[in-house]
């Protein structure tokens, strides 16, 4: 049986923080082509991020859920991180 290694909510889901988030994605990433040049890194490794996360999380839709909240609360998770 072929696994199903579409990652296309993800990328979806990046493409839209940053056109949603645009101020969020200066502040941390500094430009708009560091940003994108991330998501082309993750293209690269489309199918293996596919496969790790269905390893982790059961499945890639709840994967891309699990990013989407991160996402949402980037600023607070960033200066969490930045305390320790």
């Amino acid at each position: 049986m072929k696994e199903n290694l579409d990652m296309s909510r993800y990328f979806a889901a990046l493409e839209a923080f940053k056109e949603e988030h645009h101020d969020e994605v200066i502040k941390y990433w500094k430009t708009e082509k560091a940003f994108d040049n991330m998501i082309k890194r993750f293209r690269k490794k489309e199918k293996q991020m596919a496969r790790d996360a269905i390893k982790s999380f059961g499945s890639i839709d709840k994967y891309t859920d699990a990013m989407i909240e991160n996402l949402g609360h980037l600023t607070e998770v960033v200066e969490e991180l930045m305390r320790m």
